[in-house]
């Protein structure tokens, strides 16, 4: 279900403001700035574990499914709209390369309860707080209190946002 895209240095991938996109693209290649009012937000970089674009609006997508289905047993809250301009950022001579899946096929596995449903949840959100942990911060405790905010926007905290905190605040002398 999945095509490779590739972009060359420059082109502009996601205008912010404009339609939400219809796929999510894993990065393989290259960096991509995100933008927001003309600044450059953060910069998800190929080099990292995980670099998914665009994992925000199918989490929510697929929140907006269940509920609509009456599914409450997946495990998750809602997730917060997020819009930005993604420029492609790469090397002369060479590509920015996505490996790209239709948002519609990805909500149908979101929601059907599955072990994959619940293991590319947790693979979606950790991209969510990678990108988090790079915006704009840079002691571990102001990192720690950006993931916090973020994952508390909805009033609680689930299973999986806990568990992404206490490793993050591990791993980084956070108490």
């Amino acid at each position: 279900h999945a095509r490779f895209k590739s972009f060359d240095n420059g082109t502009v991938m996601h205008s912010e403001g404009s339609t939400a996109p219809s796929t999510v693209r894993l990065l393989i290649n290259g960096r991509v700035q995100i933008r927001s009012h003309d600044e450059v937000v953060f910069t998800v970089d190929a080099k990292k574990p995980i670099c998914f674009l665009g994992d925000t609006h199918v989490l929510e997508m697929a929140d907006n499914a269940a509920k609509k289905k009456g599914k409450t047993d997946l495990g998750q809250e809602s997730v917060p709209s997020f819009s930005a301009t993604a420029v492609a950022m790469c090397p002369k001579n060479e590509k920015v390369v996505v490996l790209e899946w239709d948002n519609d096929y990805l909500v149908e596995v979101l929601t059907d309860g599955s072990e994959t449903a619940h293991s590319l949840r947790a693979v979606l959100t950790n991209s969510m707080v990678q990108k988090l942990v790079d915006i704009g911060t840079n002691g571990a405790m102001d990192k720690y209190t950006t993931m916090m905010f973020a994952c508390a926007s909805d009033g609680c905290f689930n299973d999986m946002e806990k568990k992404l905190l206490a490793e993050y605040a591990q791993q980084h002398g956070v108490d």
